[in-house]
């Protein structure tokens, strides 16, 4: 995709994200846990289309146009985003790491529309930051069958089963100037009562460029069925 300037606004143009939501949004070097969360997992998709978007201050704001999950047909996915920075400033990085010093507090709403293919899903996202810790919280609401249609994902997105109203919350915190540990739950809001814990720790040789992780994911619903599953990583960015 390609950005240019559109009479003081921010335009993109070409195969690009969804502005739905910080998890779907935010770029893979930039998280902090290895997986987005399911919420964000459903829309990290691509897709070609337009998108338009600003700031005023403490206000920030997107609309896009894309094709979305009916290729061909002419139906179009419509997305649109808004978030208010309460205090501080906002902060691309999942986590506290890279975030800006001080106190940090955005609040922000996506909503998209893929037309005949599903009903419209919302997103609404929190995140508290500084040097030293993070918080973050996800809601949303997505129609029946969200997960299979892609609705909000579009081609591409890796998508997790959720239910109607899934939700995650997450916090992080600074060991020392290398170190950051956090922890992330998660209710699917699933038929099965599919619910997550992430717990995981990274070491940042070269900030987000350069970093180890190791995680630990702990799935579980009411059959018992879910599998621990421990992963270590090494992440090399440029």
């Amino acid at each position: 995709y390609v950005t240019t300037d559109v009479g003081g606004m921010n335009g993109t143009a070409g195969r690009f994200k969804s502005p739905m939501g910080a998890s779907g949004s935010r770029a893979e070097h930039d998280q902090f846990f290895q997986d987005r969360s399911a919420i964000g997992s459903n829309f990290a998709g691509r897709s070609s289309g337009i998108m338009v978007g600003g700031d005023s201050g403490a206000f920030n704001w997107a609309v896009a146009i894309q094709d979305g999950v009916d290729q061909g047909a002419d139906e179009y996915q419509i997305s649109l985003h808004a978030d208010f920075t309460v205090m501080g400033s906002g902060s691309a990085v999942e986590g506290c790491y890279g975030a800006a010093d001080g106190m940090g507090l955005v609040i922000g709403a996506s909503m998209s529309d893929d037309g005949g293919q599903a009903e419209s899903a919302t997103v609404i996202d929190a995140s508290l930051t500084s040097s030293t810790f993070s918080f973050s919280a996800e809601f949303a609401d997505t129609p029946a069958g969200f997960s299979t249609t892609g609705a909000g994902g579009s081609i591409g997105a890796t998508s997790a089963t959720v239910g109607d109203s899934p939700m995650a919350i997450g916090a992080t915190y600074a060991v020392g100037t290398d170190w950051e540990i956090g922890i992330r739950y998660q209710d699917l809001d699933t038929a099965g009562g599919d619910t997550d814990m992430d717990i995981a720790a990274n070491y940042y040789v070269s900030g987000h460029d350069v970093k180890y992780t190791i995680g630990f994911s702990m799935p579980d619903n009411d059959a018992n069925t879910g599998s621990d599953t421990i992963t270590i990583g090494l992440q090399v960015g440029f």
